[in-house]
């Protein structure tokens, strides 16, 4: 499997990379949603970064943030479930073996790890 390894130590908090390519109103399979109808069809190397529901980076704007410590050689990974609305391609999870769709999809046998997390940071 293709993946984005770290080359280099972040903590957290750090910004691990920018997010850049085409704008987009749309999902598609290589694209990273950074606001409400705004996707970024990203360049590499983002475009190998994968989905965890344990990851250790987020998406915060236009970029890709440590949310834990993270060494050289690991994967760098982020929740896909818990920053896109409607994914254009849906996948299973390896992590938990259930789909990652979006967010829309909330309450079908879906990763549920971001909608927790979610939940959790707003209280």
């Amino acid at each position: 499997m293709l993946g984005l390894f770290s080359s280099s130590f972040y903590g957290k908090g750090d910004v691990v990379l920018k997010i850049s390519g085409p704008l987009l109103d749309h999902p598609v399979q290589s694209s990273i949603q950074i606001g409400p109808n705004k996707h970024v069809d990203v360049d590499t190397p983002a475009k190998f970064i994968n989905h965890s529901c344990k990851p250790n980076t987020k998406v915060e704007g236009e970029q890709i943030v440590a949310i834990n410590t993270i060494l050289p050689g690991e994967e760098i990974t982020f929740d896909y479930q818990g920053n896109e609305y409607d994914l254009a391609v849906s996948f299973i999870c390896r992590d938990c073996g259930q789909w990652v769709k979006g967010m829309k999809y909330k309450g079908e046998n879906v990763c549920l790890q971001a909608f927790e997390q979610k939940i959790m940071e707003t209280q």
